[in-house]
């Protein structure tokens, strides 16, 4: 019995080390913080002529990064691969405008909120419609894995389309494969401004498809505190300093709604 004991709590003792050995370390002791985006979502995140990335989120997500005193390594990835990325510590924050809905915070940890905006229709000129309601029974094209998706399987008899990419889901608006698009109304704004869009599309019947959420959110893993702690401490300096205000001017945020139909 004394030797079975003995070595059972070798055993513990092995195992607990074990688990130390194997368990992550916090992100703040690292130099360079890696964050993933998806960067077809203007003008949160996307790639410029040149090929850099550009946006709201990675201006704020910079920002922390000099107030942290960290470099920044992006990582361009699918929206719906950004949660079971940050979960298994592949990335260390999410940056793209990801809605903290219940669902996704039971696995991951977010920040304060970064922005609130409402959803819209796009359509083609002239099928404008006043609310979300009325498009029960046609197609609508939304991106994979957004609060968008999610809105529109609650629109009664909707045949609901899933698409990688934002511009993809007006691409079937134009073909008429798709009778709406039903997206984040700055990004939907912003893509009616490129030449594939431009005069081509309509914004029509702008809901609030967050329903479950007060806005989007940086994302983290759950075992990293520190690093949330560190992250919501600069963004409160941001918004103090005015930082925070003039980003969002500088995107455009609030401006999509006067061109709404």
């Amino acid at each position: 019995m004394k030797k079975w004991h003995i070595g059972a709590i070798g055993l513990a003792a092995s195992l607990a080390f074990a688990a130390a050995a194997w368990a992550a370390p916090g992100a703040m002791t690292k130099e360079t913080l890696t964050v993933g985006t998806e960067s077809t979502f203007p003008p949160f995140e996307f790639r410029a002529p040149d090929g850099s990335l550009q946006g709201y989120d990675i201006d704020l997500i910079e920002s922390i990064g000099t107030k942290l005193g960290k470099k920044i390594e992006w990582v361009d990835m699918s929206f719906d691969g950004l949660l079971p990325a940050v979960m298994t510590h592949k990335i260390d924050l999410i940056a793209a405008c990801m809605s903290a809905t219940p669902p996704r915070q039971k696995k991951i940890a977010f920040t304060g909120v970064t922005n609130h905006s409402d959803s819209a229709f796009f359509v083609l000129p002239g099928r404008e419609k006043a609310a979300a309601a009325d498009f029960a029974g046609l197609t609508i094209a939304t991106q994979l894995g957004t609060i968008q998706d999610a809105y529109a399987h609650t629109i009664p008899n909707a045949v609901v389309k899933n698409y990688q990419k934002s511009d993809d889901c007006l691409r079937e608006v134009l073909f008429g494969r798709a009778d709406a698009a039903l997206l984040d109304g700055p990004v939907g704004y912003k893509y009616c401004q490129v030449k594939d869009f431009a005069g081509k599309i309509a914004i029509c019947a702008v809901t609030n498809a967050a329903t479950e959420s007060k806005g989007s959110a940086f994302g983290a893993a759950k075992d990293d505190p520190e690093l949330l702690a560190a992250v919501n401490k600069a963004l409160e300096e941001m918004k103090q300093s005015g930082e925070f205000q003039a980003l969002r001017d500088k995107w455009g945020l609030d401006d999509w709604k006067k061109n709404v139909k």
